[in-house]
This record gives structure tokens, C-alpha cells and sequence, in this order.
């Protein structure tokens, strides 16, 4: 199956996970991590799995007699994402398939470790990357938008401004536009706190979720309460909510809740698998102690609040029934490691039939390859002007060969050593460089022509 460049994430690759997550860069400490999602893998690359290298067979080599000044590669590839530990469309098919419970499905994935139920019933800070470093507005359906500034007056529209001084000043308006003009209130040199008067961030009434206004002129509720902070490299907006209500709002972004109706109450099983992994992975996160601790992107998890509006569409909630019943059924389920610390558990969209391995041991992925999971074998054609950019000495790429690989699975698995020939000279990389040059979504693949 050819597909296109560019998709990505789960979701994305679906309707035309997710990287599923690596970290990209971030304010605080940034490491290797899902995503995810499956709209995941979506940043720095992964690291290799733990498979022993193996050589590759001379196959994996093909010679071009004559290359172009920018040849054009011909890729087969395996999966989508790091394919460290659970991979969503193994996990959907597990549970369709073979129905296999959710907590085996997890045993599998992320072996060596056990299940346990803790308590959750504190917040995760979340930060909503689309406003760094910039003013924003907050809004309240109900005119029930307080601060930790102004006492106990309530606002329709609040319109926060980082000012070159090191304050926030705060004004307050009757619509997002600020129609009617703003009304200067005061200002802070403190982080300002932002939230419903009388909210319960478990309510399902909208009215009692703040809202952030969009750039295009759409609405985004969220649970929980806003504050703006000042870090070493600048102005940040983050959600506290209720871990439970986080994780409802990342399952269906991570995952397409829709997989909850497929094969009965199997589907659910998938969800399950997703919810479990979605709240271990967010308590391992600090990305930034003292401010947050984890992202609202594919760098961490997805995580896209409860609900939106646009005049286009009207109200539209972003959580979801399916995705609701297995946040719910597996409430405060975590992956436990044998010292008793709660396991990152890392997942991406598709393993392409082997998990890479690194933190949990490298396994089959029976349930990955599904008759409709466009990543588990896939091949198109991309240009190798990133590779010669990058290689600038190798001249003109005339020949790729993969000439390490981890074992496991088809060509001899992902690849740990590349050699690129060039009319100029040669080069050595891995294969996850490859992979982030040409954009692959993997490390696990095979360059069957050059023209």
C-alpha cells in the first residue's frame, strides 16, 4: 500500500496515533517518549531497540548504474512510531481479534511490569503550547470567570497581556473580540490563577469549564483552572485538572474512540489498554518541575480538553462516551515496575509486527497486522535531497545499504546501521536517523530501488 508523506499521527494516518510520541524539545527536562499518539512520534527521534545488531544481507543493497542529481528512493516500510512498547493497532487488534482482556494486553506490552490501582485524585499541570509567548484570552459561558488578582468579581472575557516589565496585566471584556473594548484592571508580577466560580471539573455542565479563545475565533473548554507562568525562556499557559479528567481528554485524541463499538465489548478492551497507558505515562512526566508537568502535544500525549465551539459547528465535545467508559473502568490503574515506581509506558501507532524493545523487552505483535491498519506494511516514493543535505560529502546518493539490524522480524528488523555510497564518498548513520530525514515514521524498512 503507497502512502502519502507527511501523515501524521494515528488519527491522522486513519482518515487519510500517533508518532505516536517522541519528546521534542521542551522548556524542562525533554527525553524519548510516546504519543504518541499514535498522533505521537512526532518530534525527536526514537532511540534503538535492544535487539542484538545483525548484518544485513547483501539484498538490502541495490546499485543504481546511473543517479540522478537528486535520485528518488523507493522505501518499503514497517509500522508507524518508535514501537517502544504498546503499539494501538496491536492493542485494537489483541482485543477485536484474539480477544484478550485489557490487563493481559498491557502484561504483554510492557513486560516486567504488574497492574495496580493508586490514587489519583490530584491534579496534572498541563501546558498549552499554542500560547507561548503570547497574550491570550480566557472566557466563562456564564460570566463566572474569577482570577487570583481581582477578588471576588466575576468576568465574561478576560484578556491577560506578558508585559516587557516581567508583569501580566489583566483586562476584562464582553466577548472574545473584545467588542465593546477592554477595561484595564490591574496587573501582576505573579502567576495569575484563572477559574470557574463554584466549578467542579467533573461536572459535564460546560458552563463551569474555562474556555480559551482561539486565534480563529472558535472556543476551547477545559476542566480544572488556568494559570499563567514566567520561566527562564518565557511566558506559559497551564491547565491543572484532575488526573482522571486529563485522561479523558487525551484517550479519544490518542486513540479513535470509534474503536469502542468494534466486535462488541471488545472494542472497549482497546480503549481500556489506552486509558492505562495514558495515566502511567502521565505520572512519570516533569517536564518542567515547578511550573508543569507535562504537554498537551504529541511530544507528550494528545490531550485536547472537553469540548469546543465554532459557528460553523456549533458545540462539540471532545471526550467520548466509549472513551469515557474505559477511563472510568479502569479508574487509578497504573503499570507498576518490580521496584514499585509507576512505568513510563511509552506506545506508539504501529509496531509493524515486532516492538522495538528498550525499556520493556522487544516483542511479537500479533495483533498489529489488521486488514485495515495502513501501517503495518506501507511503501511510497521520497526524494533523497535530505539525505545529501545532510551528507553533503557523499555527492550524489548511488547506492543505500542497511547494513546492521535488530533481528527481529521481516528484511532482519529495524535498522541500527546505514552505509550511504555517493558519487563523492561515503557516509555511516543509523537507521533512525534515516528514518528523520526522509520522514518514514520508522526505523524499520527497506529501500528496494534508487532512480
Amino acid at each position: 500500500m503507497r502512502r502519502a508523506l507527511g501523515a501524521v499521527g494515528l488519527l491522522a494516518l486513519i482518515a487519510g496515533p500517533a508518532l505516536t510520541g517522541t519528546a521534542a524539545a521542551q522548556d524542562g527536562p525533554a527525553d524519548a517518549t510516546s504519543v504518541a499518539s499514535p498522533e505521537a512520534d512526532r518530534s525527536v527521534t526514537a532511540t534503538l531497540g535492544d535487539g542484538d545488531v545483525v548484518r544485513a544481507d547483501p539484498a538490502d543493497a541495490f546499485d543504481t548504474q546511473a543517479a540522478a542529481a537528486v535520485p528518488t528512493l523507493v522505501v518499503e516500510g514497517k509500522g508507524f512510531g518508535h514501537g517502544r512498547g504498546m503499539g494501538q493497532w496491536g492493542a485494537l487488534g489483541y482485543a477485536t481479534a484474539w480477544q484478550i482482556p485489557y490487563p493481559y494486553i498491557l502484561s504483554h506490552y510492557y513486560g516486567g511490569t504488574s497492574a495496580a490501582r493508586i490514587d489519583t485524585n490530584y491534579d496534572v499541570r498541563v501546558r498549552l503550547g499554542r500560547f507561548d509567548d503570547t497574550h491570550l484570552v480566557l472566557a466563562s459561558d456564564r460570566g463566572a470567570l474569577m482570577t487570583s488578582i481581582t477578588g471576588d468579581q466575576r468576568y465574561q472575557t478576560l484578556l491577560v497581556i506578558p508585559e516587557a516589565n516581567g508583569t501580566w496585566s489583566v483586562w476584562a471584556g464582553a466577548d472574545c473580540a473584545g467588542t465593546w473594548g477592554w477595561a484595564y484592571l490591574t496587573a501582576s508580577a505573579s502567576p495569575v490563577r484563572f477559574w470557574i466560580a463554584g466549578s467542579n471539573p467533573a461536572a459535564e455542565d460546560q458552563g463551569q469549564w474555562v474556555a480559551t479563545c482561539e486565534r480563529d475565533g472558535s472556543l476551547r473548554y477545559y476542566r480544572g483552572w488556568m494559570e499563567t507562568v514566567r520561566t527562564q525562556v518565557g511566558v506559559r499557559l497551564v491547565n491543572s485538572v484532575p488526573v482522571e479528567q486529563y485522561v479523558r481528554g487525551v484517550v479519544p485524541r490518542e486513540m479513535p474512540a470509534s474503536w469502542g463499538d468494534r466486535n462488541g465489548p471488545w472494542g472497549i478492551q482497546a480503549l481500556a489498554v489506552q486509558a492505562v497507558a495514558a495515566r502511567s505515562y502521565v505520572l512519570t512526566e516533569a517536564r518542567a518541575p515547578g511550573y508543569w508537568h507535562t504537554c498537551d502535544s504529541a511530544a507528550c500525549q494528545v490531550y485536547g480538553g472537553a469540548a469546543s465551539w465554532s459557528a460553523s459547528a456549533g458545540s462539540r465535545r471532545l471526550e467520548d462516551h466509549r472513551s469515557d467508559e474505559a477511563t472510568f473502568n479502569t479508574a487509578g490503574e497504573v503499570r507498576l515496575r518490580g521496584d514499585g515506581s509507576i512505568a513510563r509506558t511509552e506506545y506508539s501507532a504501529s509496531t509493524g509486527g515486532w516492538t522495538a524493545g528498550g525499556s520493556y523487552p522487544a516483542v511479537l505483535d500479533q495483533g498489529d497486522p489488521l486488514p485495515d491498519n495502513p501501517n503495518y506494511i506501507w511503501d511510497y516514493e521520497v526524494s533523497a535531497k535530505a539525505l545529501q543535505d545532510y551528507f553533503p560529502n557523499i555527492g550524489t546518493l548511488t547506492r543505500i545499504d542497511v547494513t546492521g539490524r535488530n533481528g527481529l522480524g521481516q528484511w532482519g528488523g529495524r535498522a541500527t546501521e546505514v552505509r550511504l555510497t555517493g558519487t563523492a564518498g561515503t557516509a555511516v548513520t543509523d537507521g533512525d536517523t534515516v528514518n528523520w530525514l526522509l520522514g518514514l515514521g520508522t526505523d524499520w524498512f527497506e529501500v528496494t530501488s534508487i532512480r
